[in-house]
């Protein structure tokens, strides 16, 4: 629910009920498997928690998309059997992939606590992420600091899917599957680090740009 506030996409699956009473628990009967509903704008009312349902998309839609949302789960889940990492070690790890703990402090420590990008000191709308991402990195490079970058939720997004990346200089190229109206209204043309790339960090830049970039 954190991240999804934080402006994390979130989508729902759309189910029959076999019984509609509430007084016990309902069991599945159906559900649609070919189109899933997308929410936003969470709210809390006393003990209750909405969101409000802003569009039905294919479900097909999303199966190619690798992002780091979409791999998250399967990324945990596998960490979760490697006997021979140390539990304190395994934990760190964990929470770095979520953007968190001791990875997240060194990375918002290394930009000044603040969004590379757009300069912003509001901490809950920044993500720390990996720049080669979590689940193509070795376990040192997963812990590394200089694999993270501090970015506002929408730029994350658009970096974890592959729709923006940074040359050499710092420079942010855009896809071309980006629309350019969509460039246009994030405000993405000319934009930049405010900083050129640490030397160390390089080489993640690199990565990200010929594997995780979607260039056509």
């Amino acid at each position: 629910l954190k991240a999804i506030m934080s402006g994390a996409e979130a989508y729902g699956v759309v189910c029959t009920a076999v019984s509609t009473d509430d007084s016990r628990p309902r069991r599945i009967q159906e559900f649609d498997e070919n189109s899933l509903v997308r929410i936003n704008e969470i709210t809390e009312d006393d003990d209750k928690i909405y969101g409000r349902i802003v569009q039905q998309v294919p479900s097909a839609s999303l199966f190619s998309r690798k992002s780091g949302f979409s791999t998250l789960a399967g990324d945990i889940a596998s960490l979760a059997t490697k006997k021979k990492i140390d539990a304190t070690v395994k934990q760190a790890m964990v929470s770095a992939r979520i953007g968190q703990g001791a990875f997240r402090a060194e990375v918002l420590a290394s930009w000044n606590g603040r969004c590379a990008v757009t300069g912003s000191t509001l901490t809950e709308a920044v993500r720390a992420s990996h720049i080669r991402p979590w689940r193509d990195s070795t376990n040192a490079q997963r812990l590394d600091p200089h694999n993270g970058i501090p970015l506002i939720a929408t730029l994350d997004a658009l970096f974890d899917a592959g729709l923006i990346t940074f040359d050499h200089n710092g420079a942010l190229e855009v896809s071309r599957a980006v629309p350019k109206d969509q460039a246009s209204l994030l405000s993405l043309q000319g934009a930049h680090l405010s900083r050129a790339p640490h030397p160390q960090a390089v080489e993640y830049f690199a990565y990200h740009r010929d594997q995780i970039f979607v260039s056509t």
